[in-house]
């Protein structure tokens, strides 16, 4: 049989900010096919600041292949090569790696001489029929979405009006959350990202209050992530009223009712959603998050009551890739929480 498509399949490049390519999913791309895996990777309206690739062997510069500044909103996108395999992985150079299992688009072949058309009775001609309803896109059924490192993705998202950026904030506030004020900030700022933001949106005591900077060039901070709209939100069709009652439908599967758990590097668990891990499940749950080809530097439970730890269940340097990966269970729950400690929870 026919062999069910992965995840990524049609996605030839990828890169990452925080880590080396992920063993046995993603692997590192040669010098050779460096620049053009960057040019695939530089998105639509962005031109590189040099067409060539630079390589050389640096400290500051992410290992192996890399886009410069593909974080920023004006970041150069030059492809860089960098030899040195101990550098640092830094987020102003993200590595670039490739898909081993990348299927490429099958083309029409060339030259295949033309079937001749089969001679045949001229039909009768049938009603025309409606056009095919659309694919749902990815994201069809999300309004808006938050960026915290660039400005609204060029063809994907737009960016949101003055009159409705009360509103797309409050959309995107997570359930549990109260809003530090809850009207729109307006005015003319250089500290704070341009358009509509989400004050404080990665910060787990963020005060999710909506601003709206009209000073175009300011810089894009992550103390304000910027709020962008789909343009092809489907708003749900509402059941008519009056309508007779229908038997309950089967639930639909939620976006992650296979993902049993998840960490956050910048914030406790998102009520609704998530929750923490208990004491005596926390060593399964980083153990199960714990990528292919990664070995934890202790295999039991690190239990105690730490100031520098973030609290509860926590896998110590998941976001670095020299990473240790200890599972720790910190008891002090008014622990801030540290990217060093990201926390883990469990689907509800």
């Amino acid at each position: 049989p026919t062999a069910a498509p992965t995840k990524y399949q049609n996605v030839p490049y990828k890169y990452f900010s925080d880590r080396t390519c992920p063993e046995g999913l993603w692997v590192p791309v040669p010098k050779d096919e460096c620049l053009e895996a960057v040019q695939h990777l530089v998105p639509d309206g962005y031109t590189q600041g040099r067409s060539d690739l630079v390589s050389g062997k640096w400290n500051h510069v992410s290992p192996g292949c890399t886009a410069q500044g593909a974080l920023n909103p004006s970041g150069s996108w030059v492809a860089h090569f960098n030899t040195n395999a101990n550098a640092v992985v830094t987020a102003s150079y993200p590595i670039v790696c490739k898909n081993p299992d990348y299927i490429e688009p099958t083309a029409t072949p060339t030259g295949a001489p033309p079937t001749a058309a089969p001679t045949a009775p001229t039909p009768t001609v049938a009603p025309t029929d409606p056009p095919p309803t659309a694919a749902p896109t990815k994201y069809q059924n999300i309004p808006y979405k938050y960026f915290s490192d660039r400005t609204c993705p060029e063809g994907l998202w737009v960016p949101v009006p003055k009159d409705e950026c009360l509103e797309a904030v409050q959309h995107l506030v997570p359930d549990g959350y109260t809003q530090g004020r809850s009207d729109l900030v307006s005015g003319k700022w250089n500290h704070v990202s341009p358009g509509c933001t989400a004050q404080g949106a990665l910060n787990p005591s963020g005060s999710w209050v909506a601003h709206f900077n009209t000073n175009a060039n300011a810089v894009v901070t992550a103390s304000y992530p910027i709020v962008c709209k789909n343009p092809d939100y489907i708003e749900p069709t509402a059941t008519p009223t009056g309508a007779p009652p229908t038997a309950a439908p089967t639930a639909a599967p939620t976006k992650y009712q296979n993902v049993p758990y998840k960490y956050f590097s910048d914030r406790t668990c998102p009520e609704g959603l998530w929750v923490p891990v208990p004491k005596d499940e926390c060593l399964e749950a980083v153990q199960h998050l714990m990528p292919d080809g990664y070995t934890q530097g202790r295999s039991d439970l690190v239990s105690g009551k730490w100031s520098h730890v973030s609290p509860g269940c926590t896998a110590q340097g998941a976001l670095k890739p020299s990473g240790s990966w200890d599972a720790h269970f910190n008891t002090n729950a008014n622990a801030v929480v540290t990217a060093s400690y990201p926390i883990v929870c469990k689907a509800t």
